[in-house]
């Protein structure tokens, strides 16, 4: 049996976790429900095929391996008693081992047994795209419709769904309440990726969730998102990021640039639907995306009436694609390697990387750069101060540095203590904290003074 966490366990519930505690990759949390004898899951994600493939479309793009996610083994034993499924966004990471699951349960537990599977809109779409590239019939789903929702699972669990701001739409966050006696509830916060800002961004979205978390204050347990736990400050904005690539698409005009290529997530439509309207103010003729998972992503986008990124006219290009992580097979890395059929690179052409490099992929990312550079001979290629600090003693001559060109989906120190002090939890369970991170997160935990878990012992499932 594979081996995990069980985070915690009382008379009423017990948590588990299958993968994402110490790692961005495979989250997996498995909840029993004692007195009723049920469980639930809280996303079912895979380690991505290469480092930084965060979309959550699989594509012979995004470069997504099938290989089997193999702690999906230790559920089979429970299968027959997992009743719903939770899905917090469609990032790989969370939502990308969805096809295998449901193969698997087939097999153990029949078709008419299936957990119902429950998502966003955007997150329903996204999925089914999944579904479609494994040729896999899709499952009976419960959409999480609006800013917040609740449903009764039996009688005496009850989730309600929020929705967070982080760098995809749709992202949904739990509050599972376990019935005690008389009046009394144990409730657990699950907290998906986020990222909250100083005043919460001012957003009706981020109203919402800061009325519903004072509602049902205090939280016996808040499983949250920690990775930048040893950042600190708020994360910064999308309004920060896009006003300085708006400032740095000036600049390339200013320049004679006729081809622009910007590269960041395809999932992050916030930023490219401010990016357009950036472009359009600038007098930029086209703006439109390249390579299977942008054009997927943003259709999906515009069907829902949450994006409208597609214009075309006439003068400069604006051309927004995946591979700002040098993944294998997404369109600007194959770009750079001339083997691409959808983008053909002038050597006026400039080049725009949203992104900060994520660690352990600076190899293939400065070696994508220096090809770049190359080929745009006479254009320019910008990138994050980490980025061009990696290119070492000698970077190309038309590479150049800009600050805030990028921001993450996941909140920083002053973004987590905000959450717990919306939350006030008595036990905390911090995830997406990799290994060489627990100091950085311990030392910050302690200086809140919350009590929180700490992954020192691996326990089986309960069954």
């Amino acid at each position: 049996m594979h081996k995990h966490h069980r985070l915690f366990s009382n008379p009423c519930l017990s948590i588990s976790c299958l993968g994402g505690l110490r790692e961005v990759g495979r989250n997996c949390f498995p909840i029993h429900f004692k007195q009723e004898d049920f469980w639930i899951e809280i996303d079912c994600g895979k380690a991505p095929g290469s480092l930084g493939a965060e979309d959550a479309i699989v594509d012979q793009e995004a470069h997504v391996s099938k290989s089997s996610s193999h702690y999906l083994d230790s559920l089979k034993d429970i299968l027959h008693k997992i009743k719903h499924l939770f899905i917090t966004h469609s990032h790989l990471d969370h939502a990308g081992a969805l096809p295998e699951f449901y193969a698997m349960a087939r097999e153990v537990v029949g078709d008419d047994n299936l957990p119902i599977l429950h998502l966003s809109p955007f997150g329903e779409k996204m999925t089914e795209a999944m579904f479609e590239y494994n040729e896999q019939e899709f499952p009976q789903i419960a959409k999480l419709e609006g800013l917040c929702s609740s449903v009764s699972l039996s009688n005496l669990v009850k989730v309600t769904s929020f929705t967070v701001p982080h760098s995809i739409p749709g992202t949904k966050s739990f509050i599972i309440k376990v019935k005690l006696s008389g009046d009394k509830w144990f409730k657990v916060l699950f907290m998906s990726d986020f990222r909250l800002q100083e005043n919460y961004g001012g957003s009706q979205m981020a109203q919402v969730m800061v009325d519903v978390l004072c509602a049902e204050r205090p939280f016996d347990i808040v499983i949250a998102d920690m990775l930048y736990c040893d950042r600190p400050g708020y994360t910064q904005s999308e309004d920060e990021t896009v006003s300085t690539v708006g400032k740095v698409l000036g600049r390339l005009l200013v320049k004679g640039a006729k081809q622009i290529i910007v590269s960041g997530f395809a999932s992050n439509l916030e930023r490219w639907q401010m990016i357009g309207k950036k472009a359009r103010d600038l007098g930029i003729g086209s703006f439109h995306p390249k390579g299977t998972a942008m054009e997927t992503v943003w259709g999906i986008g515009e069907s829902l009436e949450l994006f409208d990124g597609e214009y075309l006219g006439f003068g400069s290009e604006l051309i927004a694609c995946t591979g700002s992580q040098a993944e294998p097979y997404a369109v600007l890395t194959l770009a750079s390697l001339g083997e691409s059929q959808r983008l053909r690179l002038h050597k006026e052409a400039s080049i725009i990387l949203s992104s900060e490099i994520i660690p352990g992929n600076e190899a293939p990312v400065v070696e994508m750069v220096r090809r770049l550079s190359a080929i745009c001979s006479e254009g320019y290629a910008v990138v994050s101060p980490s980025t061009y600090r990696a290119l070492g003693t000698n970077p190309p001559e038309n590479v150049f540095a800009q600050a805030n060109i990028h921001n993450s989906g996941h909140g920083s120190q002053l973004d987590i203590k905000l959450l717990l002090q919306l939350a006030k939890p008595e036990f905390v369970i911090p995830y997406h904290v990799p290994i060489g991170k627990q100091g950085a997160l311990g030392r910050f935990l302690d200086s809140l003074g919350v009590n929180y878990f700490q992954p020192t012992t691996m326990l089986g499932l309960d069954s």
